[in-house]
């Protein structure tokens, strides 16, 4: 299959779909208590089946299991693509039942990271995780959404499909490498970019 779209379309593919697609997968026993219809009725009593709703999310939980991603190949220099080793961890740490891929101190340059069931990326301070600005990085398309409306589209950067017990931890950070080359421009807007005094979510 051939996928054809603009940059526009990559960007917001990649950055609005990405948060949407995973937080689902967070949800634990709760959600087959929501899917079964137990609790407060939502009519009678909405107030007290927000309650109950918020009661029955749990935060998942890993195995002390930790899988470097250096251990599968990642290069701490910026440059080189771990985008293989990213993978290769998941994997393993998928097909152990479960733990954490940790990021170490040093720059990791990488496509999108699929993450799997039970598997924590845990981005270590100090780590910096850079995303490929190449849109051809994140093909083949996966199932996404965009403003509620499911469709096949470039991978978000972090992105996870019918798993469940996922995280993304730790004070590294993730940098998607926007620049007045990559990423802003290519949402078709006049006017891009960050202003002094405008929200940000860099470290303070």
């Amino acid at each position: 299959m051939t996928i054809r779209q603009t940059r526009r379309g990559f960007l917001t593919s990649a950055l609005a779909a990405s948060t949407v697609t995973a937080t689902g997968a967070l949800l634990t026993d709760g959600a087959t208590a929501l899917a079964a219809g137990r609790g407060p009725d939502p009519v009678d009593a909405p107030w007290a089946r927000a309650r109950w709703i918020r009661e029955q999310v749990r935060g998942p939980r890993f195995p002390d299991r930790w899988f470097d991603v250096t251990a599968y190949g990642a290069q701490p220099d910026g440059v080189t693509d771990g985008t293989d080793a990213f993978r290769r961890a998941v994997e393993a740490c998928n097909r152990a039942g479960g733990g954490h891929v940790v990021v170490p101190t040093g720059q990791f340059l990488t496509g999108p990271i699929h993450l799997l069931s039970r598997v924590d990326l845990h981005v270590t301070g100090g780590a910096h995780v850079l995303f490929r600005t190449d849109p051809d990085a994140y093909l083949p398309a996966v199932l996404t959404r965009f403003e509620g409306t499911e469709l096949y589209n470039y991978s978000p950067l972090i992105y996870a499909l019918d798993q469940h017990d996922i995280a993304v931890t730790g004070t590294g950070v993730l940098d998607g490498q926007a620049d007045n080359d990559h990423w802003w421009p290519w949402s078709g807007a006049t006017r891009y970019g960050w202003d002094p005094g405008e929200p940000n979510a860099t470290p303070g």
